[in-house]
């Protein structure tokens, strides 16, 4: 019996060259990632503010995925489609986490932000992001 996967078919001005995300936590730890598609090379970073005396955290590594998967996951969860800008409608935020996605393609960039407010598969992009470089992204 044969495994048979999904294939997904997309422009090719929509073919992703690199991506860089970011989730910054006003008074807690930060990450961020940044994938070359085209070179086939990923980096992930996290910092803390240096408020309790300990600027890194002790992270558990686990291996880092596959590329090529993380590739089909961002084409299935069409980031080109997210708004530029996630916010709430009302109110004032204080505190919480900013966040930001850059992915440039061969025919565009894309950018989308926010504070406290997400796209509708923001956590799974987080779960990607995890399983691409083994590290937490949250």
């Amino acid at each position: 019996m044969k495994a048979y996967e999904t294939v997904l078919s997309i422009h090719p001005d929509k073919n992703p060259i690199s991506l860089i995300a970011t989730q910054e936590g006003i008074s807690g730890i930060s990450y961020q990632v940044r994938v070359n598609f085209e070179k086939k090379r990923f980096a992930s970073l996290e910092w803390k503010s240096n408020r309790n005396g300990q600027p890194f955290s002790n992270i558990n590594l686990a291996k880092p995925g596959s590329l090529d998967v993380f590739k089909r996951e961002i084409y299935s969860m069409n980031l080109w489609d997210w708004k530029p800008c996630y916010q709430k409608e009302t109110g004032i935020i204080l505190g919480g986490t900013y966040w930001s996605v850059k992915l440039k393609t061969k025919g565009k960039i894309y950018e989308s932000e926010g504070t406290e407010y997400y796209p509708p598969n923001w956590d799974k992009f987080c779960q990607e992001v995890e399983k691409l470089t083994g590290t937490p992204f949250r």
